[in-house]
C-alpha cells in the first residue's frame, strides 16, 4: 500500500491541501490503481497478438455510403429554409441586443 507520506508528497507536488479523510481515501484508491497496473505488467506480452496499422484494416471492410446518401439538391429541398445553395439556420454566434449593450458598458 502506498504510504501516507507518499500521498502527502504527491499532494504537495500537486498544490493540493488534503485533510486526514482525503489522505486515507487517496491512499486506498491509488494503491488499488497501482496494484491493477502491476497486474497488467505481469501479463505475458506474447499472449496478446500485436496489432499494427496494416492488420488493423482487416477488422472490417470499408464501405461506401454513396448509395445511402441523398443528393445535395434533395437535401436542400427537404430543408424548411434555404438561401441559394445554403441551408438557412438560426445564428449560432449572433449576440442579442441585450448582450451587446451589457458587454459594451465599462
Amino acid at each position: 500500500m502506498i504510504s501516507e507520506k507518499e500521498i502527502k508528497h504527491l499532494a504537495k507536488l500537486s498544490h493540493l491541501y488534503l485533510d486526514k479523510r482525503q489522505i486515507k481515501k487517496y491512499q486506498k484508491e491509488l494503491s488499488e490503481i497501482l496494484d491493477y497496473v502491476s497486474k497488467l505488467q505481469a501479463v505475458k506480452k506474447t499472449e496478446i497478438p500485436e496489432i499494427d496499422s496494416e492488420n488493423f484494416a482487416n477488422f472490417r471492410p470499408d464501405e461506401t455510403w454513396q448509395e445511402k446518401i441523398c443528393s445535395a439538391e434533395e437535401l436542400l429541398a427537404s430543408m424548411p429554409a434555404r438561401q441559394k445553395n445554403f441551408i438557412k439556420t438560426k445564428g449560432v454566434f449572433a449576440q442579442s441586443k441585450k448582450t451587446i449593450k451589457k458587454s459594451t458598458k465599462i
